[in-house]
């Protein structure tokens, strides 16, 4: 696209940042929001297939919602997703700096690399960042130099092109030919060879030690100088890095464990390593709050490099192509969730902050689940091939929504496979059984381990760390959340939108959405217990209008609408899939009347729009364990790998959820 060209109506091209293979990234100002700077990503530019577009407008959609959660002041903002003459853009944060591979192409032609002193300051201010997305079940899975950016204004270290996005991208791109999209993602490997792990290369397996795998070799590549495949025996695949640097045993060791040959034997999250490195980290505060860190200046001309989460571009900036650095605050120094309000600010001589909420729309990725040491995975065909589960007796408890789960036909292929490994539902003693009570009750090792229909908080993370001890999670199943109403209610569908408004109390009557004139009775759970009101109305879910009624349970919901005209609630589909007393409703997105039907003809779960996402409402169940060391951790990974067996998945869906594997 050529300088001024205009997008939607607001985005004004300035000019092309750089070129992958499945797209091109430009600068643009917004002319709606003081004509400030983003990332305008072009996705597929010769795609002409509607329907192959369609798909890939919706596997964007489902991963740039989970992206659009993440809110880290040195991760890029996603703004938004759409289509526009059979192309799709992506809007992001335009970050005012320069790569690392930038700075390292510069220093290299001066005779020089990143020192020490460096180094540490880049890992002391970057294993947060990826500490924050792990815990946000998020695995970046492609960190190299080319994709940290050093910010300009505050000389802090960006993480930029997230793996998801690329992920899909190379899965759209591969159906390029034939012009249409699987309705099931194909399983594509990502990550640069040399700096990704063996087992994410060769099997597609992912884990937060990936991330620290690649950042370590990123760290050997700015320090030496050299590509990953020159520190590298080619035939022994034993790293010689040893012999170009001189370090502390301190940080030589830390380097050796994050590139451990095997996953277990790897730090397993970026907290554990940054906890190792402590002891070298002061000095580096030092030199930073007294201005002498050694950071060399930038003498770069031209215009600024590619940032924002992007595609790797085809080139280099070159000296010409490249501008001095003169740190200064701007108006893009402002926070984006700041900005709206900075102009009442000013007539008041006072500061402020504006929390954005954001639908919570879980993505399902490709391949293997996230988050779970790979050594710990299986991936059995039968449950009885599963290998380390312990006898006893283990209780479990949780989401409700896991009823289907715990049916007697699972029970029972687990009990033929392992009779001695025995499973006690337990409620809690008082309050309501849900996802937040269930992980609760786990961390208080009243349970093994814990059924929840949402992730992991911080808040769970901080109480389980107060404890001595982790949690994790795995998903182990996709639901697909319906609504439903009385059967005598003549309702042909309802969107995303409407379903807000009526969980909100602004829409009171069928009227309003194209049904009867009967007043509208939701009722619903206890959003602090069960997610699915979080998920719908996004942040936690407790923006609910006061003609909501709350109830205990999925039954109580199911019994009021059946004898109550004009009520709704929700449950998880395989609760509903055989209800006779209520009605479940076809849905569409926001804004649309492309109704999706949860369920098929034959009375079965709708899997392929769970899983390609064409459903508006799904999210990844999910087994959370204690990291503990004890009998019952080895208890809860026994669980999922029974679950997580192609046996184990094929149950998962006769009872009603979509399989994850």
């Amino acid at each position: 696209m050529s300088s001024g060209t205009c997008l939607r109506e607001r985005y004004i091209i300035q000019h092309q940042l750089g070129q992958g293979g499945f797209g091109k990234t430009y600068l643009a100002e917004d002319m709606g929001r003081f004509r400030e700077k983003f990332v305008i990503k072009e996705f597929m530019p010769v795609l002409g297939n509607t329907s192959a577009l369609k798909k890939a407008e919706e596997l964007f959609q489902r991963e740039a919602a989970i992206l659009h959660q993440l809110d880290h002041p040195q991760i890029p903002r996603f703004w938004e997703i759409f289509r526009q003459e059979k192309r799709i853009f992506l809007v992001l944060d335009y970050i005012d700096g320069f790569t690392y591979k930038d700075l390292l192409e510069q220093r290299l032609q001066q005779g020089y690399c990143f020192s020490k002193p460096e180094i540490l300051e880049l890992l002391q201010n970057l294993l947060p960042v990826l500490g924050y997305i792990h815990r946000r079940g998020v695995i970046h899975r492609d960190i190299s130099p080319d994709n940290i950016i050093l910010r300009n204004e505050d000389r802090l270290p960006v993480l930029i092109d997230m793996g998801g996005v690329k992920q899909v991208a190379m899965e759209v791109g591969t159906q390029l030919e034939s012009g249409q999209i699987p309705a099931t993602a194909s399983f594509t490997c990502l990550g640069k060879v040399g700096y990704a792990p063996h087992e994410q290369i060769q099997l597609g397996l992912v884990a937060p030690h990936s991330d620290l795998y690649a950042l370590a070799v990123t760290i050997l590549v700015l320090m030496t100088g050299k590509k990953p495949q020159e520190l590298l025996n080619q035939n022994t695949l034993q790293w010689l890095w040893e012999q170009e640097l001189q370090l502390n045993s301190l940080l030589a060791n830390t380097i050796k464990q994050m590139l451990a040959p095997k996953p277990a034997s790897r730090f397993q999250s970026a907290d554990e390593v940054f906890q190792a490195l402590t002891p070298l980290f002061p000095s580096t505060l030092a030199k930073r709050d007294s201005g002498q860190t050694e950071l060399s200046p930038i003498t770069f001309s031209g215009s600024s490099a590619q940032s924002g989460v992007s595609f790797t571009p085809s080139q280099s900036p070159n000296a010409s192509q490249l501008q001095s650095v003169k740190p200064k605050l701007t108006w893009r120094a402002i926070p984006g969730s700041v900005k709206l309000l900075v102009p009442v600010l000013l007539l008041m001589g006072g500061f402020g902050y504006f929390f954005w909420k954001n639908l919570a729309i879980l993505p399902l990725q490709p391949g293997l689940p996230e988050g779970v040491q790979v050594a710990d995975l299986q991936l059995q065909d039968t449950m009885r091939a599963v290998q380390r589960v312990p006898s006893g007796l283990f209780n479990y408890g949780g989401a409700p929504a896991f009823a289907a789960l715990n049916s007697d036909r699972m029970k029972d292929a687990i009990s033929r496979a392992y009779p001695d490994f025995r499973l006690r539902y337990t409620e809690p003693l008082t309050g309501s059984p849900g996802s937040g009570t269930g992980i609760d009750m786990l961390i208080n090792g009243e349970l093994s381990l814990a059924q929840s229909g949402r992730p992991l908080e911080d808040g769970d993370y901080t109480k389980a760390l107060a404890r001595g001890f982790s949690l994790e999670q795995v998903p182990v199943a996709i639901d697909g959340v319906v609504f439903y109403v009385n059967p005598s209610q003549d309702i042909s569908g309802l969107s995303v939108d409407q379903l807000q408004g009526i969980y909100r109390g602004e829409a009171t009557n069928w009227q309003e959405v194209g049904g009867p004139d009967l007043p509208i009775k939701p009722i619903g759970l206890d959003p602090q217990i069960t997610s699915a009101l979080k998920l719908l109305l996004g942040g936690d879910g407790t923006d609910i209008g006061a003609n909501v009624e709350i109830v205990r349970d999925f039954t109580t919901a199911i019994r009021t609408v059946a004898k109550t005209p004009g009520a709704i609630s929700y449950a998880s589909a395989p609760l509903v899939m055989n209800q006779q007393s209520i009605r479940p409703v076809t849905m569409a997105k926001a804004n649309t009347m492309e109704y999706v039907q949860p369920f098929t003809a034959t009375k079965q779960v709708n899997s392929p729009a769970f899983q390609d996402g064409s459903y508006p409402m799904t999210r990844r169940f999910f087994i959370v364990i204690r990291r503990d060391g004890s009998l019952d951790e080895q208890a809860g990974l026994a669980y999922i790998n029974l679950l997580l067996s192609q046996e184990g998945q094929q149950i998962t869906e006769q009872v009603g959820y979509a399989p994850i594997r």
